[in-house]
């Protein structure tokens, strides 16, 4: 997210409505954030996934698409990694010491 006012807007969202507008919003900022999309399931062991992190980034925000209510969102340290946790209703997204 390089765009404060749009990491505000976007820090907001539900899961649902990101995944609803994410197309939208990356017509109308073309330069202001990046997106990456992965499909796993509960159980699944990923192995590590590296993303390209520009130096202005402001926020990075993940968000999962699950069938039970909630947000279903987590903001992450932009420069540190992190352990992401699938489960059957919801994640977690911890800072790895």
């Amino acid at each position: 997210m390089y765009d404060s006012a749009l990491a505000d807007t976007i820090a907001s969202m539900t899961a649902t409505q990101w995944f609803r507008r994410r197309a939208d919003l990356e017509w109308r900022h073309p330069d202001g954030f990046e997106s990456w999309q992965w499909e796993w399931t509960p159980g699944q062991t990923i192995g590590t996934q590296q993303l390209p992190v520009e130096l202005h980034t402001h926020a990075v925000y993940l968000f999962a698409e699950y069938e039970s209510a909630g947000a279903h969102r987590a903001k992450v340290p932009p420069f540190r990694s992190i352990e992401l946790e699938l489960g059957a209703t919801q994640f977690q997204a911890r800072p790895v010491r």
